[in-house]
């Protein structure tokens, strides 16, 4: 997990949402070949929440944030794992910090470790 400069990501994928002076966070998972991750891929959903008077529970309202994700084509690396090298499935995806702060918002998740790049997650 980084912190990234939108610019980086076009340069590197062809893509951008919000020009160089937007941020994303990426993500990368690494798998072993015969071990990659057959579930579908991650989706991000975020709505606003409020408590139901009447039962005292919290609803939300799902909005699909999946278009403010951008995913980079898998590719192969070589990594050391327990001393041996391997070749290794690398899976990344990008999401703004905007849209993560959302995320966190609407969640009543502390967000303002985005603000700040050397503070702890």
């Amino acid at each position: 997990l980084r912190v990234v400069r939108d610019g980086d990501v076009e340069e590197l994928h062809g893509f951008s949402e919000d020009g160089d002076e937007a941020e994303s966070l990426e993500f990368e998972l690494l798998t072993r070949e015969g071990d990659a991750p057959t579930q579908a891929p991650l989706r991000f959903t975020s709505g606003p929440v409020r408590v139901n008077e009447r039962t005292g529970q919290r609803e939300s309202m799902r909005l699909d944030l999946a278009e403010h994700v951008q995913w980079a084509t898998p590719d192969f690396v070589q990594r050391s794992v327990g001393g041996c090298e391997q070749k290794l499935v690398r899976r990344r995806w990008w999401l703004g910090i905007d849209t993560f702060r959302l995320i966190c918002d609407t969640n009543a998740l502390d967000s303002s470790g985005l603000d700040n790049h050397s503070a702890p997650p």
